[in-house]
């Protein structure tokens, strides 16, 4: 018995690296839908313009490089307007008297493009191209340890997903608890945004209100496809390392914003005023995951 079970481990010693290095680079696409105020837990609030994004994910055993794209309004634009409109909400409650003047931005209109690269037992680095400029124009963002998720499997309930059997999975992330389907066919331990650690790919998940909700539309593994992942990723890992790139932790990120949001604020209020930013980084990042704002530190 000894000698089996010594045998057994031996083949997995030597024969696991090699099959998992042999999965092939993926590429899933994703609807992420984003809908803050939605709270029936029962359905799925449906996809429109101002509440969608369109996901990529290009997939390697051990690294995944994550992309959501939402059209709208360009950077510059899209500030112009926003500046306007704070300052007409600002001089509307401090006419009214208020002591907390309470702003906030609204970027449903703003065209954004985000993305998350993560390495297996590594890093998780957030990217933003919102600003429009090429994402080497502005060399700081935001890094954190890769935190893992301690999910609870429930192996007897199953669904079918692109003809994929999938299990279900719950855990706690960001604030949220979310509900998952991942399918051990497909042995990567990915998925949409930051939510990882499964044995199989995420193709399905949302918080328990269906406020963030993640469905797979595509899944492509073509000789093709597997090219285009290995020069994704490969592209991507040579940017972080070139010198024009800053990394910064997530808590020096935030901390920069809110700053930077309070000189805006001031600039806007009428002098003598007095006033109070509620600015809650921990709100904006259960919702956005992280303040859409890329810009140097000042």
């Amino acid at each position: 018995m000894k000698k089996l079970a010594l045998g057994i481990l031996m083949w997995v010693t030597a024969v696991l690296p090699a099959m998992l290095r042999a999965q092939p680079p993926i590429k899933v696409e994703y609807l992420v839908i984003e809908e803050p105020a939605w709270k029936n837990k029962k359905k799925l609030p449906g996809a429109t313009n101002k509440n969608s994004l369109e996901a990529v994910a290009w997939i390697l055993p051990s690294e995944c490089l994550y992309w959501e794209v939402r059209p709208g309004l360009d950077y510059e634009s899209w500030r112009q307007k926003e500046k306007e409109r704070m300052r007409e909400e600002i001089q509307r409650q401090v006419l009214e008297g208020k002591r907390e003047i309470e702003v906030s931005y609204d970027f449903t209109k703003l065209a954004e493009s985000r993305g998350i690269f993560l390495q297996k037992g590594g890093r998780c680095i957030d990217v933003d191209t919102t600003r429009g400029r090429g994402i080497d124009e502005y060399g700081q963002y935001a890094y954190e340890e890769v935190i893992q998720i301690n999910w609870q499997p429930y192996p007897n309930e199953t669904k079918e997903i692109l003809g994929f059997k999938c299990y279900k999975a719950e855990g706690d992330f960001r604030g949220r608890h979310y509900i998952v389907w991942y399918c051990p066919d497909l042995p990567y331990p990915y998925g949409p945004w930051k939510l990882h650690g499964l044995p199989g790919l995420i193709l399905e998940a949302h918080d328990k209100l269906n406020q963030v909700n993640f469905i797979v539309k595509k899944i492509d593994t073509s000789e093709k496809t597997q090219a285009e992942v290995q020069q994704k990723i490969a592209s991507f890992k040579a940017w972080m390392g070139s010198p024009s790139v800053e990394l910064v932790s997530q808590e020096e990120f935030l901390n920069w914003f809110k700053k930077q949001t309070q000189r805006e604020a001031r600039s806007d209020l009428s002098r003598g005023a007095e006033w109070e930013l509620d600015y809650n980084p921990y709100r904006e990042q259960q919702f956005y995951e992280i303040v859409k704002e890329v810009l140097k530190a000042k």
